[in-house]
């Protein structure tokens, strides 16, 4: 039975670092990430993306998981629309679908982290603004939920899996 990792969370947050360390970690796992695919989009197609990028993620990881191989999803999943087609992963070869919030619980480090990634010359990440401005939900239902702003990628990155181990 495989399993479908979604990772939520605000940019700047360490969403992507955790989710590529356990791409790693877990062979027969595919990796999408969001981000990458609605970059791509934009470049070719100057119209505004609404779900695109997620539809497209939904059905490779749902090809992927046919397979029998796992997916990690790398996403902001920031509304209940989008957590409910993640969440549809589990009609597919009895995937378990293991929510993993991912929060930068202090603020400065957190505007730090985005600022950061933003001067770094990219225009792909998104300003400080535009992650204040960005509509997302609180969660209701039971997931994971791992705080990166006072541990270490690898403090974090065990926290997880510890956790992954008791879900």
């Amino acid at each position: 039975m495989p399993n479908a990792y979604i990772f939520s969370g605000l940019p700047g947050v360490g969403k992507t670092t955790l989710a590529k360390q356990l791409a790693k970690a877990i062979p027969n796992t595919a990796y999408f990430r969001i981000d990458t695919i609605e970059y791509y989009l934009k470049k070719e197609y100057p119209q505004e993306l609404t779900k695109q990028g997620y539809e497209i993620a939904f059905y490779q990881a749902k090809e992927n998981l046919e397979l029998g191989k796992g997916v990690i999803i790398d996403c902001c999943n920031p509304v209940l629309e989008s957590r409910e087609l993640w969440n549809k992963l589990s009609e597919v070869n009895s995937t378990k679908v293991i929510n993993i919030e991912v929060i930068c619980s202090d603020k400065q480090t957190h505007q730090d982290r985005v600022e950061a990634r933003y001067k770094s010359g990219s225009n792909k990440y998104p300003t400080w603004q535009d992650v204040l401005c960005r509509n997302y939900q609180a969660w209701d239902q039971s997931i994971i939920k791992i705080d990166t702003a006072n541990s270490s990628i690898e403090d974090s990155f065990k926290i997880l899996i510890d956790q992954i181990k008791e879900y």
